[in-house]
């Protein structure tokens, strides 16, 4: 497998996870990547169940602040933008520590 490969399967399997935990905080089958929070009727309430849920799917703490989250937000968006940061994120380290 190529590293592309192993990132977009990596990415399918988040996705998925979190449209699994979504399901059971709403209560309902019919989460897909496209549903937006609005939607979902996730409120100001639920979605700090969502953040504790994203923590345990994406193994590290969800900084809610650096992300766009509002009720026109899809799920593919917020794990668009919580997988990208981590990328960035991992990808800062690895520089840095190739440089010392």
């Amino acid at each position: 497998m190529t590293n592309k490969e192993i990132q977009n399967s990596e990415n399918d399997t988040l996705i998925s996870r979190l449209i699994n935990e979504v399901r059971a905080i709403v209560n309902s089958d019919q989460v897909r990547p496209e549903s937006t929070l609005g939607e979902l009727g996730i409120d100001s309430v639920t979605v700090v169940d969502l953040m504790i849920v994203c923590e345990e799917i994406y193994r590290e703490p969800i900084q809610p602040e650096l992300l766009h989250i509002d009720e026109f937000t899809s799920l593919k968006a917020l794990h668009t933008q919580i997988y990208s940061a981590q990328q960035s994120k991992q990808a800062k380290i690895q520089v840095l520590r190739s440089t010392t």
